[in-house]
């Protein structure tokens, strides 16, 4: 059965309880349609001097990678610490499918980390915005691809399900008037970037 491994920092002063509440609605999903698959929870109290250890640990086989943090274009960090990056520790992520909802990291930590042997990296390619009026509406949009995946979609399928999304909360957004909060996730969906195999299934991650 697929195992998650969820990076989050619920203590970033200015976004932890929105990465929290996503790694919590996750933690949901999976249990009411994938029960049983084994959920590894690091948090902001993880030593990121033994992360590369842990990767070590779970990447001779198959693996759902998934991160909640900040980011840059070559990196993820947490309290200005980079945790993983593509000068320390991209290449520890062979065998992983790995999702970052985190600004930037699609322009390079994503292309190293498929060129050391991930299998599929979906992140952003700009800067994350989130609109805090709207928040759950936000956090629908950034797991419904994983959730798609979950319930059996390719990834490729997934990602475009995803984007789909994506569009019809910022038409529903428009409709209500929310011009500022649907411009946001116009922003989210435009950057929203796949690289790997599109072909893999949660079949592949036993």
């Amino acid at each position: 059965m697929a195992s998650f491994h969820i990076l989050y920092d619920e203590e970033d002063t200015e976004l932890g309880g929105y990465f929290e509440a996503c790694k919590s609605d996750l933690v949901r999903f999976l249990g009411d349609n994938l029960a049983g698959s084994p959920i590894s929870e690091l948090n902001a109290s993880f030593d990121v001097a033994t992360l590369d250890a842990y990767l070590r640990g779970i990447n001779p086989h198959n693996y759902l990678l998934i991160a909640y943090s900040h980011g840059d274009d070559s990196s993820l960090s947490r309290n200005g610490v980079r945790y993983i990056s593509t000068q320390t520790n991209a290449s520890l992520l062979i065998n992983s499918l790995f999702y970052a909802v985190s600004c930037l990291s699609a322009n390079d930590l994503g292309p190293e980390i498929i060129g050391h042997g991930g299998h599929i990296f979906v992140g952003y390619r700009r800067t994350f915005m989130i609109p805090l009026d709207y928040q759950e509406v936000s956090i629908n949009c950034a797991n419904s691809g994983l959730h798609m995946f979950i319930l059996g979609q390719k990834a490729g399928v997934a990602f475009e399900s995803m984007k789909a999304f994506y569009t019809t909360q910022i038409d529903r957004l428009m409709q209500f008037g929310a011009i500022i909060a649907a411009s946001l996730l116009v922003d989210a969906r435009e950057s929203l970037v796949f690289l790997g195999d599109a072909d893999l299934a949660i079949t592949d991650f036993p």
